[in-house]
């Protein structure tokens, strides 16, 4: 490898420690030091995971629209926000409403958490007129399949004897109500949203039966046993017979006779489901959407090294950012420094 004149630092989050910016601006300064002659440049790079609506804002200068009054996912009152791409469009992310604060991360029971305020950002955009609304999924805690967010748009659950469900904790439906849900009534949803077009944003590709080291991270240390775990996975196979029938009819362009397989299904706990069951979304790997946004390869060109990386290199063959940067990389012929804190041997290189 020749000496590089121009350096560029391409790195997502380092999780719960460093956002994007700061990850680039840290290793920047230790890579500065050490080669104090190299021209440093930094591009923040997110894929629809945490981060993804507060790097979107930052680095291209749009505007955050605030909403108060909303449903946190373990029931509590929050607000959040999401971002305005165009006069028309936004981009919401699910990071930015039913993740948890850090110091719950340790208890984490997902069977309790509810994806309710993603819905109700979703009516916010739709009554200030947007029609075009991108939803990007990552970077959660819940594992509700976006039941939580289908009751805030007005679906209703039928349980095992034909009955409406009611919510078995609390005010809104969660993870712990999956394996009740037979059937989904989607004919009191929101109007507008077939109005609109909707683009999913999707953090990794996992399927169902990719999920498990995904559902398992969801899982705070103080609860990791079986129980809650295998509670969620048939919960979520569960609710995938009942949404079965409505994507066939609803979103037949993303529809598969093994929704159990299909790539995509799997992302943020299941919260795509539910998106397909009331529009017929395009959906994207994130870092392909986010790599366009910021003029990625643009970028590459213009440097002779890349340096990317993440804190766990375990589940991101999957499409997540610091392998979507090094594939890009390779493409342009560029050298690449890969930093990570810790390597899984879960990894199944055929994944890729």
């Amino acid at each position: 490898m020749t000496s590089p004149n121009k350096v560029l630092v391409a790195s997502g989050s380092f999780k719960d420690v460093y956002a994007p910016l700061e990850a680039c601006h840290t290793i920047q300064a230790a890579v500065q030091k050490v080669f104090p002659m190299w021209n440093i440049e930094v591009l923040p790079m997110v894929d629809g995971g945490e981060y993804s609506a507060e790097t979107l804002a930052e680095h291209l200068g749009l505007e955050k629209i605030i909403v108060d009054d909303l449903v946190g996912p373990q029931h509590n009152a929050t607000n959040s926000f999401y971002v305005e791409m165009a006069s028309d469009e936004v981009y919401i992310a699910t990071s930015s409403i039913v993740k948890l604060e850090p110091q719950y991360i340790d208890s984490a029971n997902p069977l309790l958490y509810t994806s309710y305020g993603l819905g109700q950002l979703v009516l916010n955009a739709l009554d200030k007129g947007y029609t075009k609304i991108n939803i990007g999924l990552g970077g959660t805690n819940t594992v509700d399949c976006g039941t939580g967010m289908m009751q805030a748009l007005g679906a209703k659950f039928i349980g095992k004897s034909g009955e409406l469900l009611e919510p078995s904790s609390g005010s809104y439906f969660s993870g712990g109500d999956l394996s009740s849900i037979s059937a989904i009534d989607i004919n009191e949803i929101d109007s507008r949203i077939q109005q609109s077009s909707f683009q999913v944003i999707c953090d990794a590709r996992p399927s169902v039966n990719q999920m498990e080291t995904p559902i398992r991270q969801k899982i705070g240390k103080d609860n990791h046993d079986n129980t809650i775990y295998d509670q969620l996975l048939n919960g979520i196979k569960s609710y995938a017979e009942a949404a079965k029938p409505i994507i066939s009819v609803t979103a037949p362009n993303n529809y598969s006779d093994d929704l159990l397989n299909a790539p995509f299904y799997g992302a943020a706990g299941g919260i795509l489901y539910s998106i397909l069951c009331i529009t017929d979304s395009v959906v994207r790997i994130g870092f392909k959407f986010f790599a366009e946004q910021f003029n990625l390869e643009a970028s590459l060109n213009e440097h002779d090294m890349v340096v990317t990386g993440e804190g766990k290199l375990d589940n991101s063959l999957f499409g997540k950012t610091p392998i979507g940067i090094s594939q890009t990389a390779k493409l342009y012929g560029k050298d690449v420094i890969f930093l990570t804190g810790h390597f899984d041997e879960w990894n199944d290189l055929t994944d890729s």
